[in-house]
């Protein structure tokens, strides 16, 4: 092992900073050195001066010169250096090194990826996703990343003007903090979510970029995406209870065939204990007809604060959380709807209830053990080319018309990706300010299958796995009953039916 490689162990082992001190005494250190070499210099020209006077042979001159020299520059020198600690010389020896040797030395200590400056240039967010699933690997690779962006900023910090408390987590808190929002300087944003999804996004330049994408411990690195909201089981019955003259979409859901009976039956549970979590621009819990049932959940899009905002529901007994994750507009970034994914899967501990990086995060929250349900988007066209629609394990539910056929929804995806349909033109619910509004689009079709899925837990236990409930809403819904849905490309024509029920 070379010097330098044991500079390296012993600063890890230490975990030293280079600071003031350190710099202080370095150059008493190099002062020294050069008044001792100074003054053994004139001191030993003078000694052979004198000698060389004499008459004292040439050879034995030169030995007496080598012999003084050694004795006085060995106890000269080891008077200097006797005081100083192991630390101090291993930080003198970093701070001979240049500004961007020390910076490459850090990034060897740490094996940070990368050894440019991250401050971003440009107004981009970038995620990346990490290979492993498992806990302990991921914190080691935030560590990594948590050292990386701390020594990037702090050692640029006198020229960008970052605080180094600006630094948005500690390598200690990096999995296990308030990780949802983006820190002060954008630098870096936790978006992980138990059970196989470590992910983080932050505004990096492109070298950053570069360097995690060539990194063996990242599996995806891709831009921030701007979204927009578009608008054999247990078959025994379950009591009931009914509502008389629902809106059109109720009706329709609880029976197979039309024409429609004025009233919507429901297992007399109507949803207690069941939480179901709104991912979306918000819901307002004053409105009465939530009888407060409906609570702030958290919001997660920048600049939004949370939203103030039954006949009209499905699970009527069901607890509703708002989680906000996009603005006024229905506009947020695929960033915000991790965010409050994770959001659910950290909520629903403590409750005890075709962008790739929703995929994974909607992935990893099935797996563990949360039934998500999502709408299949509003483009007419294949639902497999869109998110949540293109994950295989969710839910993804399309819309069909109130017609006496139960029309597909102009609008609606489809495809085999797209498990179920519900109504989804004009759809009458709550709105904003104590009121009802009616709209339309599959972001009104997949509450309804929400709703059913409370209901089927609540009557057959909450214990049922995500795949337990995929295969009862296909076992138990109306089928072949959409009229101009297509049978072929793999289309499921399959529209949902709530729980049958006896009186």
């Amino acid at each position: 092992m070379d010097r330098e490689e044991a500079v390296i162990e012993e600063t890890e082992e230490e975990n030293t900073q280079l600071n003031a001190k350190d710099t202080k005494i370095f150059f008493a250190q190099q002062c020294c050195c050069r008044i001792i070499f100074l003054t053994s210099t004139t001191g030993f020209v003078g000694l052979a001066f004198f000698l060389a006077s004499s008459n004292i042979s040439g050879t034995t001159i030169n030995l007496l010169i080598v012999f003084l020299s050694g004795l006085i520059g060995s106890i000269l020198l080891r008077r200097v250096f006797s005081t100083n600690t192991r630390i101090d010389r291993t930080s003198s020896i970093d701070y001979m090194l240049s500004s961007q040797e020390i910076k490459e030395k850090i990034i060897e200590i740490w094996n940070c990826p990368i050894g440019a400056n991250i401050i971003s240039d440009i107004n981009t967010e970038y995620i990346v996703i990490f290979k492993t699933k498992v806990f302990d690997e991921a914190q080691s690779h935030f560590n990594i990343i948590g050292q990386c962006i701390e020594k990037s900023v702090v050692s640029s910090h006198s020229n960008v003007g970052i605080k180094d408390d600006d630094i948005c987590n500690s390598t200690d808190t990096v999995l296990s903090g308030n990780p949802n929002r983006i820190s002060i300087n954008k630098q870096f944003r936790n978006l992980s979510i138990p059970h196989g999804f470590y992910a983080f996004s932050g505004y990096y330049n492109q070298d950053f970029i570069s360097a995690l994408s060539n990194w063996d411990a990242v599996d995806i690195v891709t831009k921030a995406v701007k979204t927009k909201v578009t608008n054999s089981p247990n078959s025994n019955l379950q009591r009931r209870a009914t509502q008389n003259n629902p809106v059109w979409n109720l009706d329709r859901i609880d029976q197979e065939f039309r024409p429609l009976n004025g009233e919507f039956i429901y297992p007399d549970c109507a949803g207690s204990n069941i939480a179901i979590y709104i991912v979306d621009s918000g819901i307002d819990i004053r409105n009465p007809d939530f009888e407060g049932r409906a609570v702030y959940g958290k919001s997660v899009c920048d600049g939004c604060i949370p939203c103030p905002f039954d006949d009209y529901g499905v699970a009527k007994n069901s607890t509703l959380i708002a989680v906000k994750a996009f603005d006024d507009e229905g506009e947020g970034y695929d960033t915000d709807v991790i965010a409050g994914l994770q959001f659910v899967s950290e909520d629903r501990i403590t409750r005890n209830l075709a962008s790739i990086p929703i995929n994974l995060a909607i992935e990893a929250l099935i797996d563990s053990g949360i039934h998500v349900v999502g709408s299949a988007g509003n483009q007419n066209q294949d639902g497999c080319n869109y998110s949540p629609a293109s994950v295989p394990s969710a839910i993804a539910v399309g819309a069909v018309q109130n017609t006496d056929n139960d029309t597909l929804s102009t609008y609606s995806n489809y495809g085999p990706c797209v498990l179920i349909y519900a109504p989804g033109d004009g759809i009458t619910s709550t709105y904003y300010g104590n009121t009802t509004d009616t709209d339309t689009g599959t972001s009104f079709s997949s509450p309804h299958v929400a709703g059913a899925i409370a209901l089927y837990l609540c009557s057959n236990g909450t214990n049922m796995t995500p795949s337990d409930v995929r295969e009862l809403l296909n076992s138990t819904c109306s089928r072949n009953i959409i009229g101009n849905l297509d049978p072929s490309g793999g289309n499921n024509n399959c529209l949902l039916r709530t729980p049958p029920t006896t009186g």
